[in-house]
């Protein structure tokens, strides 16, 4: 038989082990929860290897491609600074869609201008800003002056990979 002394120490040491188990795996959840969703349609097509078509050559079933890092952060950014206005996609909000923006606009440099301040840049007469500012109801863009050149490109780098 257990001395009470003993049983009040088996019982701390089954409290402790429970407790450090529900722990682990709350974190095991957690960080599960917050990974980037895997490919799953790339992983079956890769594992399955090629596949005949009727011509005879080998075809490789591709789906979206997994984002880059700064594609990731990006998302992060534009979830936090951009959706009240943007959809990534086609989809008009308050702004323009932004799917194909680098494609449809002056180019990188234009548009991080374009995002740390839109106003001036309408202001400094550039015929693309005048007609964006004009086609969109004249609403004013927010500006991101303190974003950097890194953090817009992550944006944009974004935007590509989500379309």
């Amino acid at each position: 038989m257990l001395s009470p002394a003993q049983l009040r120490a088996l019982i701390a040491a089954i409290y402790a082990l429970v407790a450090t188990v529900s722990l682990m795996l709350v974190l095991v959840f957690a960080v599960a929860w917050l990974m980037p969703q895997e490919n799953n349609t790339v992983a079956m097509a890769s594992s399955a290897g090629p596949s005949s078509t009727a011509g005879g050559s080998d075809v490789v079933s591709s789906g979206p491609k997994p984002m880059s890092a700064d594609a990731l952060a990006g998302k992060a950014t534009f979830t936090s600074l951009c959706t009240a206005c943007h959809n990534a996609n086609e989809d008009r909000l308050v702004g323009p869609g932004l799917k194909g923006v680098r494609q449809r606009t002056p180019g990188d440099a234009w548009l991080v201008k374009w995002i740390r301040n839109s106003s001036a840049v309408v202001a400094s007469g550039d015929p693309y800003a005048t007609k964006i500012f004009n086609d969109y109801g004249k609403i004013q863009m927010s500006s991101f002056t303190n974003l950097t050149d890194l953090q817009i490109k992550q944006v944009l780098d974004y935007i590509d990979a989500a379309n």
